[in-house]
């Protein structure tokens, strides 16, 4: 169980006849997508806080050895602990230099664990092949890789991943 207030919590496994169902900690306040639409632009002390907080949700998947590998706006929710919980939050009407936020990241379906293996003497993490993530936030050796042209890609993408979003 990855314990982090970063990371979106599962609080149970709900099982029928045909069906398994995830339910998940809710976060009233959507996607940054959803209020970066609303917002447009982010002041720049709202986007430091937001990276930073994305950051120490990778750094606790990491400690775990885990990679997200499809980090982007839409897997990143927003919760606002001083808002009411009952319902989703109007985007357009918070004040986030003002408003206090933890930002979580979501969904983990394509979340993939690497090892630290050692290779002649030195400690090498292992490389992924797949082509798991969404196109527009791929690193080019994610990309290569799906072409038969890389050599894999380690958990770094998400390094680039957050790169965009900052971006």
């Amino acid at each position: 169980m990855i314990k982090s207030d970063h990371i979106i919590k599962l609080e149970e496994i709900l099982r029928t006849r045909s069906n398994y169902y995830c339910v998940l900690e809710y976060a009233n306040g959507g996607s940054l997508q959803t209020l970066l639409n609303a917002k447009v632009r982010f002041p720049e002390k709202v986007a430091k806080e937001c990276v930073r907080q994305i950051i120490a949700g990778c750094s606790a998947l990491y400690r775990l050895r885990v990679m997200h590998r499809d980090m982007k706006l839409d897997n990143i929710l927003v919760h606002f602990p001083d808002l009411p919980n009952t319902e989703t939050i109007d985007p357009a009407t918070v004040d986030l230099e003002n408003q206090r936020f933890i930002v979580k990241i979501a969904d983990l379906g394509y979340a993939r664990e690497f090892k630290a293996r050692a290779q002649e003497g030195e400690t090498r993490r292992d490389r992924a092949y797949s082509f798991k993530g969404s196109p527009l936030m791929m690193p080019a050796e994610q990309i290569q890789t799906y072409w038969g042209k890389g050599q894999g890609y380690s958990h770094k993408i998400d390094v680039w991943a957050i790169g965009v979003i900052f971006y």
